[in-house]
């Protein structure tokens, strides 16, 4: 990785490309003030294969679509708590959906949650009847919650600022892999190799929230800075508790990164050490406008200090 700053070094964007030189942020601060209303990205997660029912709550208004046609076939003004499970007549969650052996239940607030055998996810819900009476469960939630939810358990104590941030850009990137280069056209990841838990685990007082916050949508990159395109890879954040690595993934030790951020690297020169040869990109451009030019402006004044010193 180029010594860059962290938001000027190359941004991004996969849905109207833009690349930045280092040091130009103020020509280009106002493209974000008013930015395109956009989806961000999201992942899809399987919490539950093959099992026969599943206690289904969503407390407040929501919706039923059949996924398979992209169709409303339901809408409900009350919270429902049931068990959901296959039939032979379709899916059952309180009432059977004729015909339906595959459902989406989505909550009209983004603030709903959904709660599944106990554990509260944000997002959305698919349930598939994958026969022999089973069903399979996947949620999918906005990247920044998913990274949020993957990384609060790990930490019991926050590292440095920079760290963190490294960490969660790393998690982030990915994410955003599995997410665009997923071998099962239905999910991305599976909840329990990736440690997903839920969207509880993030009220924890640990530093994550702070650092998914101030790298929102920031990714690290294989591509030039100047072709346009995000080409992420997948990584391994690995604490001292754990050892296991996923298959095909490069790790990425959270006591290195601590290590360089204690000599006083910054979150993209760790990840340029660590992973050189990338560059840190925006996945997604409705980004908070004003976060992201005090972010890059402080990150600016710190260099500047430093050369003049």
């Amino acid at each position: 990785m180029k010594n860059t700053l962290l938001l000027s070094c190359a941004i991004l964007s996969v849905f109207s490309p833009m690349v930045v030189n280092a040091g130009v942020w103020d020509r280009i601060k106002n493209a974000f003030v008013e930015p395109e209303a956009q989806q961000a990205p999201t992942i899809r997660v399987l919490i539950s294969h093959a099992i026969p029912s599943a206690l289904v709550e969503v407390k407040g208004k929501y919706n039923v679509d059949d996924p398979f046609i992209n169709k409303n076939i339901a809408s409900r003004f009350s919270a429902r708590r049931a068990y959901i499970e296959p039939t032979k007549e379709g899916i059952k969650w309180g009432e059977v959906f004729l015909d339906r052996f595959q459902v989406k239940i989505v909550p009209d607030d983004a603030k709903t949650r959904l709660v599944v055998n106990g554990i509260e996810y944000n997002g959305i819900l698919y349930v598939y009847d994958v026969g022999g009476g089973k069903i399979s469960i996947i949620n999918e939630v906005p990247i920044e919650d998913y990274v949020l939810s993957v990384l609060s358990p790990m930490f019991d104590q926050a590292l440095s600022k920079e760290a963190m941030n490294a960490i969660a850009i790393a998690t982030r990137t990915d994410a955003y892999h599995h997410s665009q280069h997923a071998q099962n056209p239905l999910w991305h990841v599976q909840a329990k190799q990736v440690g997903y838990q839920g969207y509880a685990l993030g009220s924890k007082n640990n530093g994550v929230r702070d650092a998914v916050d101030s790298t929102k949508h920031m990714v690290m990159s294989q591509s030039s800075a100047y072709s346009g395109e995000i080409t992420t890879f997948s990584t391994n954040v690995v604490t001292k508790t754990q050892t296991a690595k996923r298959e095909n993934s490069t790790s990425l030790s959270a006591d290195e990164v601590e290590v360089l951020a204690s000599k006083g690297k910054p979150a993209d020169k760790i990840l340029g050490q660590i992973f050189p040869n990338t560059t840190i990109a925006l996945v997604h451009t409705t980004i908070d406008a004003v976060a992201g030019r005090e972010l890059a402006e402080a990150t600016n004044e710190k260099a500047t200090r430093k050369n003049v010193h």
